[in-house]
């Protein structure tokens, strides 16, 4: 009898003995694959990435780091923009892992996504939702962007502009202050009408971009031989930007005029 009571200890120590190294090829095998497609994510190398997330994911659906895998193969074909593509992914992630802390940064991306295939509405409503429930800051800036790009596309300009303009004020992230910057510029320069200057105009003080719209107002009127709204235009630019670099230009042009208005 205590023979066989021997036995089956011995064959319960090989059975667990068995099982634990099973269990520490199988942990090992998932982070050597983890780490190759991350790797290779992060070398651009996507092709040969998409691969390897896709073997982990078969191989290690219940792994705490399935997650991201889901998501970085949205990633990839947001990356290439196979935008369509990238969606269903993303809509795989937020149904197989919906407590996943990921899913705000998924939201972010799909939010991205739909812009670029111009479902606005779609992209406005994930986009709004992640200003306001993501934890991450910056991707909450990201998502206001995005948000003024909408209005952008829209022909909402004066909107896209406030939007733009307080990213510029309020924003700590200088990457996303530069964006807004440029788009700034770019409105101003090539997309305002008059009539939306000059109501902006007015409701700015002495700060960039009022500035830069003054410029573009001095312009259209000289243009169109407007002299009166010209004159208190560059007045009104030497009064609020005295120490502007146009300053002294300014004020020859507004002699000349005053002398030649012709």
């Amino acid at each position: 009898m205590m023979r066989f009571y021997l036995a089956i200890l011995c064959l319960l120590f090989v059975t667990v003995a068995s099982v634990s190294a099973q269990g520490f090829e199988s942990r090992q095998g998932a982070d050597i694959l983890f780490a190759k497609a991350e790797a290779l994510y992060h070398e651009n190398k996507l092709l040969d990435s998409r691969g390897s997330y896709e073997d982990f994911l078969r191989a290690f659906s219940t792994d705490s780091r399935a997650p991201k895998a889901a998501m970085r193969l949205g990633q990839i074909d947001f990356k290439n923009k196979s935008y369509r593509s990238a969606l269903r992914h993303y809509q795989y992630f937020l149904d197989t892992f919906p407590h996943s802390t990921l899913i705000y940064r998924t939201k972010l991306d799909m939010g991205r996504c739909y812009f670029e295939i111009e479902r606005y509405p779609e992209a406005e409503k994930v986009l709004r939702e992640t200003v306001q429930l993501n934890p991450d800051p910056m991707q909450k800036w990201k998502a206001f962007v995005y948000l003024g790009y909408i209005d952008d596309k829209r022909l909402e300009l004066e909107k896209a502009f406030k939007k733009f303009k307080q990213i510029m004020d309020r924003s700590p992230y200088p990457e996303i202050k530069q964006e807004a910057t440029d788009y700034i510029k770019d409105i101003v320069n090539e997309k305002l009408n008059r009539k939306q200057l000059e109501s902006l105009a007015k409701s700015l003080g002495s700060e960039f971009p009022a500035d830069l719209i003054l410029q573009r107002l001095i312009s259209i009127y000289r243009i169109e031989r407007d002299l009166g709204s010209y004159q208190i235009s560059l007045e009104n630019f030497i009064f609020r930007f005295p120490s502007h670099e146009l300053r002294a230009h300014y004020e020859k042009l507004l002699i000349r005029l005053k002398t030649d208005p012709s």
